[in-house]
């Protein structure tokens, strides 16, 4: 957020669009790209011991309520206090699981016809794929990202009327 609270010093007209996507979803993708993706090099065999379960993951604070903190242009925000300020600030805010509606909607809103081809990245190509979870599982993941999943839940219950 850092990089587009120094946009809006510059541009305070700047309007501010964004998208959200299903938490649980989210950390599972990061975790699959992360974990096969990302580690390389020296440090490859560190990250694979520290993120060798999804578990471990799950539980390490760097992979909990990423939106909340992206979002946020003060940490000690409340979720509510975010809320507020995503309201008053952004002008649009879609959804990546509805991303061919939500991108609809905001070219109702501005006027344009956006041509909105979901692309899916196809992480078996890549040598990726999500983990397979149980809801036990799902339920944990939520719970760790409970800032997260509030954020998620407000705005895809106030756009569902609209997509």
């Amino acid at each position: 957020m850092q990089h587009v609270l120094r946009i809006l010093e510059s541009r305070p007209d700047a309007k501010l669009i964004t998208f959200l996507r299903d938490p649980v979803e989210r950390l599972l993708s990061d975790y699959a790209y992360f974990y096969h993706e990302r580690i390389a090099g020296e440090n490859e065999d560190r990250v694979k011991n520290q993120f060798a379960s999804l578990e471990g993951y799950v539980h390490h604070p760097s992979s909990q309520n990423k939106m909340f903190r992206f979002l946020t242009p003060d940490q000690a925000m409340t979720d509510q206090d975010l809320l507020a300020y995503m309201k008053n600030r952004f002008t649009f805010i879609g959804l990546q699981d509805r991303y061919a509606e939500s991108m609809a909607l905001l070219g109702r809103l501005i006027g344009k016809i956006f041509d909105a081809e979901t692309r899916i990245r196809d992480g078996e190509q890549l040598g990726t794929k999500k983990p397979v979870i149980n809801e036990e599982d799902r339920k944990l993941i939520a719970a760790k990202n409970r800032l997260d999943v509030n954020l998620y839940a407000h705005f895809s219950q106030m756009l569902e009327p609209f997509l």
